[in-house]
């Protein structure tokens, strides 16, 4: 995708970003060599979905083209590297994920919408 529509689209996310409540999952890493947040990991993954990234190597070149402001959005100071968002991932029970996506869209919100839409994650 173009850098204008991930604007757009992560515009659009700083929205709703803050329903899905990532910071609260726990973080089941060993904690020796933590450099990153788990909500700013889970964070980075969701907008990656959204802009149409294929793999988590996509994510990290995003992460390396994404503005200032963008990276401060998804708590993200540098370029992501991609074994460490599947590390991350492989920590947190899907259940965790999909839980959160789908209580966030069933939410009426200051647009109303009314549509309810679902977010399978495993």
């Amino acid at each position: 995708m173009d850098a204008r529509m991930n604007r757009r689209i992560f515009g659009l996310l700083s929205k709703r970003l803050g329903e899905l409540l990532l910071d609260e999952i726990e973080d089941r890493r060993d904690d020796r060599g933590k450099r990153w947040r788990l909500g700013s990991l889970l964070r980075a993954v969701v907008g990656g979905l959204l802009v149409g990234s294929k793999s988590l190597a996509e994510v990290e070149t995003l992460s390396t083209r994404l503005s200032r402001p963008m990276r401060g959005l998804l708590g993200v100071s540098r370029r992501l590297p991609d074994t460490t968002l599947r590390s991350a991932l492989c920590t947190v029970e899907p259940w965790q994920l999909s839980h959160r996506c789908t209580r966030s869209s069933g939410k009426p919100s200051a647009e109303k919408r009314l549509s309810r839409t679902s977010c399978r994650l495993g």
